[in-house]
């Protein structure tokens, strides 16, 4: 039992340290081209690696959430056609927006105003 504990203890500290090195070295990489739009952790492996299909995606906006403490959560770029969100975390707006513009822009996707989208730069 007691050999378990420390078990458990362990791996709960491998994994926080993972973490905590996953958050320092690693970045996010989209990646569009004209079939298929791809977002990677990079270059530590962790889940989140995602592949749309382009013909997939009606309409891409972004969101964020107003936590109970007043802090405003990292905001995240959704993809409105297939339901999924596509990338969470720029820690400011103006970036999320950004991101959401280039994808827009690249796969010729035309502006639509989504009921509690962040507001344009």
């Amino acid at each position: 039992m007691l050999a378990a504990f420390g078990t458990i203890h362990g791996l709960v500290g491998i994994g926080l340290t993972y973490l905590l090195v996953y958050g320092f070295v690693n970045y996010n990489h989209i990646g569009i081209n004209f079939q298929q739009l791809s977002i990677q952790h990079q270059p530590l492996p962790l889940l989140g690696n995602k592949t749309v299909s382009v013909s997939d995606i009606k309409q891409v906006f972004t969101k964020s959430k107003l936590h109970r403490n007043k802090k405003i959560l990292p905001t995240k770029v959704t993809s409105c056609a297939t339901s999924v969100r596509l990338f969470s975390g720029p820690e400011k707006p103006e970036q999320a927006i950004y991101i959401k513009q280039e994808i827009e822009n690249t796969l010729r996707i035309k502006d639509a105003v989504v009921i509690g989208e962040l507001a344009r730069v």
